[in-house]
């Protein structure tokens, strides 16, 4: 082989070598610059995350605290996953010691921190304060009806929500502390709504 051949060969090597340690030096940048980026998507979602808690868990705790004996904590605890924050909800009971999902605590702590949510999410995301319940209270023990009544007045008073409540209780679930009772019925297979109680 001629020496001229053999320097053709040489540069021709040199310039795939410089052009493979260029693509390294770019995807070595890139790789820092996702990591940057990562980094501060993971920062900012955890600020995001960290504000979620603030605003949610002393409210829902206020709640429960005016309505069940029991000394009940919420709690929201986060992870991020594929670059999405994942909320989870644990409560514990500090009188009895069960700890876990709402499902562990039985239908008023279940019932009572899902209206508690729903008025939140409605706070927070500025929606009309307009809240409809079908049946989602019957699970409340009578216990705590009175209590999670006077609450819901509360609300509606202090922070100008319309509440309604459906039930197909006769006797008017939390009835006594409505301000309007509308009843309805069947008659010649036509629904009747008669007004059964009007407040001032």
């Amino acid at each position: 082989m001629d020496a001229n051949k053999l320097k053709t060969i040489i540069e021709t090597k040199q310039k795939k070598l410089e052009k493979t340690k260029k693509s390294f030096i770019a995807n070595h940048e890139l790789l820092e610059n996702y990591k940057v980026i990562d980094s501060y998507v993971i920062e900012k979602m955890t600020t995001k995350i960290n504000s979620v808690k603030e605003q949610i868990e002393p409210l829902v705790n206020s709640s429960l605290k005016s309505i069940f004996t029991d000394e009940i904590i919420f709690e929201i605890t986060t992870d991020i996953r594929y670059g999405k924050a994942n909320y989870n909800v644990n409560i514990v009971n500090l009188t009895s010691g069960i700890s876990g999902t709402t499902g562990a605590h039985g239908g008023s702590v279940t019932s009572v921190v899902s209206v508690i949510l729903r008025i939140l999410f409605i706070m927070l995301s500025k929606k009309p304060r307009i809240l409809m319940l079908d049946e989602t209270l019957n699970q409340v023990s009578e216990i705590y009806r009175p209590k999670t009544a006077e609450f819901l007045k509360r609300v509606c008073a202090e922070l100008d929500f319309q509440i309604s409540i459906i039930t197909f209780d006769e006797g008017g679930l939390f009835g006594e502390f409505a301000d309007t009772i509308v009843e309805a019925f069947l008659k010649d297979n036509e629904t009747i709504y008669k007004k059964a109680k009007h407040g001032d």
